[in-house]
């Protein structure tokens, strides 16, 4: 196969390995990628005209497509050392920002012409992905000072503005488009304060914006919903039709954010699901038969409250508790279980250790954890 960016890896090299650089020199290379651009342009244009099967014209594009980022990724670090030296070559630095920009060019050429060959999840540049997030970040701030008296719109704000800012977190041409998408979504909200948390939930469901984050928002904020009633039957009927609409908005197969966590929709309504068994079950006259067992209350731990909290914690967190919400579960600990240190919890303690983890009590229960994986190794 023939690379048409043949060109560059040499002049690079030979631009970092000059002692001296002229203007006479910058200037006609500069000329020289000039004329390389539109030519080729014109060799992408003919290799798909020319492409006998779609396969191979996709393999052809996303190799160059491959080594335009890397190059521009290599360029970046070339760049950040010359401009760190103490002798300074503006004249190298300027040819290299040429070949950047030369790069960057003939890469948004190829996503632009052709996103259906290209690998719409390979990463951006890392200089591309950050004016992506900066662009991104711009919007969902100007959408958050619309939002000041919604509380789940606001919190979603702030939770993608925390993703974006993750380093880690990386920026392709599928999942930029995601963003956009949403954000074109979100910004048409006539009336963000008075958008409801069902719709607010149905948006992102059928965006399928799973990140961990959100899911925990939403949840939390339907926890809140749900402490507002007392009532099982409304209880109930209120979940259902959570449960209904959540279901609708995931039927258009959306593709997700996050490909390595579970959808939105499928976490949701495990969430709602098991809620619904819950009050089901408290109807249940076995189970309130069962609330007058002598010995509920009778249970002693060893670990301290907030060591026995961050023991329930990764519990709920881990999927191991399902059945209640946290208000529900500080709850019941809080009246279910007693410390040899202190006697009885209140919910009040329980909730605050709940939320709050030291790393003294993360090690204690470690070593609890330790003990435990030992045993059932023994047991395998």
């Amino acid at each position: 196969m023939q690379y048409e960016t043949y060109y560059l890896e040499p002049l690079i090299l030979e631009c970092l390995s000059k002692t001296t650089i002229s203007t006479g020199y910058v200037r006609t290379r500069i000329e020289e990628l000039r004329a390389n651009q539109f030519d080729v342009r014109m060799r992408f244009l003919s290799h798909v005209f020319a492409a006998r099967s779609k396969a191979g014209l996709g393999r052809y594009l996303s190799i160059h497509q491959t080594i335009l980022t890397g190059m521009m990724d290599d360029l970046s670090i070339k760049l950040a050392g010359e401009k760190e030296v103490k002798t300074l070559q503006p004249l190298r630095i300027t040819l290299l920002e040429h070949i950047h920009e030369h790069c960057a060019s003939l890469l948004a050429f190829l996503l632009i012409t052709f996103p259906n060959f290209i690998d719409s999840s390979a990463n951006y540049p890392e200089r591309v992905n950050r004016d992506w997030k900066m662009t991104l970040i711009k919007r969902i701030s100007a959408i958050e000072d619309r939002s000041v008296t919604n509380e789940v719109l606001k919190g979603l704000c702030g939770l993608a503005e925390g993703l974006l800012t993750n380093e880690q977190l990386k920026i392709s041409p599928r999942t930029g488009r995601k963003w956009v998408n949403l954000l074109d979504d979100i910004e048409n909200i006539h009336q963000p304060a008075a958008i409801s948390y069902e719709e607010i939930a149905c948006l992102l469901i059928s965006h399928e914006f799973n990140s961990t984050a959100v899911h925990n928002l939403l949840c939390r904020h339907l926890e809140l919903q749900l402490q507002l009633s007392t009532d099982p039957s409304q209880l109930h009927g209120l979940l259902r039709y959570l449960e209904k609409i959540f279901k609708q908005a995931s039927l258009n197969r959306e593709k997700r954010f996050f490909e390595n966590r579970p959808k939105l929709s499928s976490s949701l309504l495990e969430y709602i699901r098991a809620e619904i068994r819950l009050i089901e079950l408290l109807k249940d006259p076995v189970f309130q038969e069962m609330g007058k067992d002598p010995f509920l209350g009778s249970f002693t731990v060893s670990l301290s409250v907030k060591q026995l909290a961050f023991f329930v914690f990764l519990q709920v967190e881990t999927g191991i508790l399902l059945t209640r919400t946290a208000k529900q579960v500080h709850q019941y600990f809080a009246s279910r279980f007693s410390t040899l240190e202190g006697g009885s919890i209140s919910e009040k303690s329980f909730k605050n250790a709940y939320y709050s983890h030291s790393p003294e009590d993360i090690l204690k229960v470690i070593d609890k954890l330790s003990q435990m994986l030992v045993i059932a190794e023994e047991s395998y």
